[in-house]
């Protein structure tokens, strides 16, 4: 797959290698699905008192999108982008809880303490990292992965962010599937967010 951004391409080669790189990396998602981990992962969150969600940089901002998301059916979660703040969030957490943490390398320092002060918590917890042995996927009860197709060094997060967002959406899509109460709150707060438009 590639990554690269080299000089003087044009464009059209610029947007049709970002499209053909997004195309193949959701057909590797939906290649390597875990069934069973999504399904344990969709448990645990429903079961959860409370949700709280890490992440920083790119997958900061996967993280942000699980909790909009998570928010908008009506559950009770929390995702703040300051990691002191994420850290201090896992501190309180108990048993009756869940934690997931979002990593795509598996071995962001600020990722891996707060995960590690939510099991002192007790809480159930899930990781969302790229596929192969990482220090945070290490960590958790449950462990989604996404494809590992791009370097760790790079420009910038792309196909990651991608396969990670896509992820997420499947993972709401299980939750929200599970109780008709749901649809109903998505209703309610697009319609909500529709007026607010006005």
């Amino acid at each position: 797959m590639k990554q690269n951004i080299e000089p003087g391409l044009s464009i059209e080669n610029i947007a049709g290698s970002v499209v053909h790189n997004s195309e193949k990396v959701l057909d590797s998602v939906l290649k390597m699905l875990d069934v069973s981990s999504l399904d344990q992962a969709a448990g645990a969150i429903l079961k959860a008192e409370r949700v709280d969600i890490y992440g920083v940089g790119a997958s900061g901002i996967v993280a942000a999108d699980l909790y909009q998301k998570l928010l908008r059916i009506g559950m009770k979660c929390s995702y703040n982008p300051d990691n002191h703040l994420q850290l201090t969030s896992a501190c309180g957490l108990d048993r009756k809880d869940c934690a997931i943490a979002i990593s795509y390398s598996g071995q962001t320092q600020a990722v891996i303490k707060t995960i590690q002060e939510a099991r002192k918590s007790r809480a159930h917890t899930i990781s969302i990292t790229r596929f192969g042995k990482n220090s945070v996927a290490s960590l958790c009860d449950i462990k989604l992965f996404v494809p590992s197709i791009e370097p760790l060094i790079r420009e910038g997060a792309m196909t990651s962010r991608i396969s990670q967002l896509v992820l997420v959406d499947i993972l709401v899509s299980i939750i929200a599937s599970r109780n008709s109460r749901f649809l109903k709150y998505l209703s309610r707060t697009m319609e909500a967010l529709k007026m607010n438009k006005m």
